[in-house]
């Protein structure tokens, strides 16, 4: 009964290729979200990504979208294996778009060669919200309130959280979606867009079974939710039934009425 062992290994070995091109071949979503609370006319390009790990961004994926207006990195962007070297190269493959870069850290995020990833990202350009807010004035005619929940604290002061700024469009960024589920439900009606990553949609899922549920879109015109299943992976680069994401979203003003089809 040797050919059986022999197919059942070849067998082993081919799903074994086919979860590593699974990791490596990468998912471009585009997706158009049509938001009560965006006020503008002009929309708005967002390009988010999470969950890096040690992986290398590759800049053909990003040629193939839009040029974004704001580039949001959703935490755990490095981990105990990731260089200083694949570190500069990400950020730097990502910052030719021309866009600003901000950064919500992740729990693997504290593993990076004893905490310093605020400040090597600092030094390369990058702005950290941890626990914190941005207001960022896209071409002087739009703002866009930036949040980022850091449960892991990775931050040196105290929270610092605006409590009106005024005729903004808000975004939440927090990269555990289960951290965000627990917020009292007054704090999660303040963002029109929340934005997370964390589970890899279970990375390796059998008969659509894994330890997490997969990834996507949620929600409706007043408030839109991704949880992305992450670019990178953790531990061995392997994944079955989840996908490798970079998205790109388009943020549009919704008519009334307007119900969102996910």
């Amino acid at each position: 009964m040797w050919w059986i062992l022999s197919i059942a290994v070849l067998g082993m070995v081919v799903i074994l290729l086919f979860m590593v091109h699974s990791a490596f071949n990468d998912r471009l979503e585009r997706k158009e979200v049509k938001l009560a609370a965006y006020s503008y006319e002009k929309p708005l390009e967002l390009l988010f990504l999470s969950d890096v790990h040690n992986r290398r961004i590759l800049e053909r994926s990003l040629l193939k979208y839009p040029q974004p207006e704001l580039i949001i990195i959703g935490g755990d962007f490095v981990d105990e294996r990731t260089s200083r070297e694949k570190l500069v190269r990400n950020v730097q493959t990502l910052q030719k778009a021309g866009a600003p870069v901000y950064f919500i850290p992740g729990n693997n995020d504290h593993e990076y060669h004893g905490q310093k990833i605020i400040a090597e990202l600092a030094a390369l350009g990058v702005q950290t919200l941890s626990n914190e807010d941005a207001v960022i004035k896209i071409n002087d005619e739009r703002r866009i309130l930036l949040r980022g929940l850091d449960p892991y604290y990775l931050g040196t002061g105290p929270r610092s959280f605006r409590q009106d700024p005024g005729d903004v469009f808000s975004i939440l960024c927090i990269h555990d979606p289960y951290v965000y589920h627990r917020m009292h439900e007054e704090n999660k009606a303040r963002f029109s867009l929340v934005l997370s990553g964390h589970t890899h949609g279970g990375q390796v899922r059998l008969f659509g079974l894994g330890p997490y549920k997969r990834g996507g879109w949620a929600g409706s015109a007043e408030q839109m939710n991704l949880v992305s299943e992450g670019y990178g992976t953790s531990a061995l680069p392997l994944r079955l039934g989840t996908r490798a994401e970079l998205h790109s979203i388009q943020i549009l003003p919704a008519a009334k009425g307007y119900r969102e089809k996910i």
